[in-house]
């Protein structure tokens, strides 16, 4: 593998890892803030209220943010891994043309199979037709 291909693929790692820290860590945000408090009793100040309202709402979003870019990392994935794998596309062409010829050649023992029978179809009537049996 080249560097090339070695720095990309880190580069994936690094968006992966971002990308999964991102969604834990505004998941662990969420949660922090719709906690209870030890008394049993919600926050009710209504200004508060609105900010964590609007905290998780900005968090979710973030957390969708993450997970489309996740998304588009598995897209880059695929489209580097059908690019950059050689051995597998020519080992698929390999494949494609042994089983063409293969059906060809099939195709071609049917034929002389079929011509063939039909000769000695001919051939057996002309033989039991004939005076030298």
């Amino acid at each position: 593998m080249t560097t090339s291909h070695e720095a990309t693929l880190k580069a994936y790692q690094k968006w992966l890892k971002d990308a999964i820290k991102s969604i834990t860590d505004n998941y662990l945000e969420i949660i922090k803030l719709v906690k209870i408090d030890n008394e049993g009793l919600p926050n009710n100040s209504t200004p508060a209220r609105a900010q964590e309202h609007y905290e998780v709402i900005v968090r979710a979003a973030n957390m969708v943010r993450a997970q489309e870019s996740l998304i588009k990392l598995i897209y880059q994935l695929k489209q580097f891994y059908i690019i950059n794998d050689f051995k597998l596309i020519n080992k698929a062409i390999s494949n494609e043309s042994k089983n063409f010829k293969a059906d060809e050649i099939d195709m071609k023992l049917t034929n002389l199979r079929n011509e063939i029978t039909a000769e000695l179809i001919v051939l057996e009537d002309e033989y039991y037709n004939s005076m030298y049996k």
